[in-house]
């Protein structure tokens, strides 16, 4: 049975067969970048990710893909809010607001918000508002917030703080706008502890991976916890979930397979539809195997603003 690493190399000779790999490592990632491959893969996500609205993975502890996995990041946001009563949540990245609804609507007297960059989905996420009246949704870029200092008695980010292109201004902005006592749950991809020593061939695949999803260079998990601190923040909880990411992946990667194998095809599809929308095939073929042999993996941390709360 051929070794994870030589599969990884199999498949980046294949890829590099459909795209321009050196290209795609060599270009910096912009939020324009972020922008544009939102609106790109629009359709794709719509047609092959969920119908749902919700454009996170499902959290499957059992090892069979179930949708019903998707309720499982805004029950996190849940026991937060059990365990704290707010009266104003903030969403960063909301996107169609899949979460944002369902908290809403089951807490009645908190306030939601949410913040959005993609024009598309915020369209979406505003039809999900109608008849909600403690829910609002507004076009924002969570590196910049146009809100008061102290607005929120707690905010939360699904699978979206990746995209930052500035992390320590996005955490100092998230914590600028919680009150004192307030809290901040980030649900989302993270290199992990030992990446820098992997080989250079996983290393490169590991990139590829975000390159997909259009993420600048992805922080390891600890030097990420210290950027959050020097931010402001004091870590509250730190949770590995990866294995619940296993059943979408396998998904996934049986999808992008069928894309690589036929190459002329392939690049046939690359030339007729949206750039950002093909190079997610990328992250499809090569997140199973990062992720089986170490080099990312995915967490839900908790991080308070130190403080009483004031009430």
């Amino acid at each position: 049975m051929r070794s994870i690493e030589a599969e990884i190399s199999a498949r980046l000779q294949r890829l590099a067969r459909v795209f321009d790999v050196e290209q795609l490592l060599s270009q910096p990632v912009s939020q324009r970048d972020v922008g544009r491959y939102y609106n790109d893969s629009y359709w794709m996500y719509k047609l092959f990710h969920t119908r749902s609205g919700a454009l996170h993975f499902p959290v499957n502890w059992n090892g069979k893909l179930d949708e019903s996995g998707l309720y499982e990041q805004p029950e996190m946001v849940q026991t937060l809010i059990d365990y704290t009563r707010p009266k104003a949540v903030l969403e960063l990245a909301s996107g169609k607001g899949f979460n944002s609804a369902f908290l809403a609507e089951r807490n009645p007297e908190i306030r939601f918000t949410g913040i959005d960059l993609t024009l598309a989905h915020l369209r979406e996420a505003k039809r999900r508002a109608r008849g909600v009246p403690n829910l609002t949704f507004h076009f924002g870029n969570f590196q910049d917030l146009q809100f008061q200092d102290a607005s929120f008695d707690g905010a939360f980010v699904v699978e979206s703080l990746c995209h930052a292109t500035d992390m320590r201004r996005a955490l100092s902005e998230a914590c600028r706008v919680i009150r004192p006592g307030g809290w901040l749950l980030v649900i989302d991809g993270c290199r992990k502890p030992g990446f820098n020593e992997l080989s250079c061939e996983i290393r490169r695949a590991a990139r590829l991976v975000e390159v997909g999803v259009a993420l600048p260079p992805v922080a390891i998990i600890d030097d990420w916890l210290e950027v959050a601190s020097a931010q402001g923040f004091e870590v509250a909880s730190v949770q590995e979930i990866t294995r619940s990411m296993l059943p979408q992946l396998r998904r996934f990667e049986v999808m992008a397979r069928l894309y690589f194998l036929l190459p002329p095809a392939a690049r046939l599809a690359n030339k007729l539809l949206p750039a950002d929308a093909t190079k997610n095939a990328m992250t499809g073929y090569l997140l199973p195997l990062t992720i089986r042999i170490g080099a990312q993996g995915y967490y839900a941390v908790t991080l308070r603003r130190p403080g009483r709360p004031s009430r």
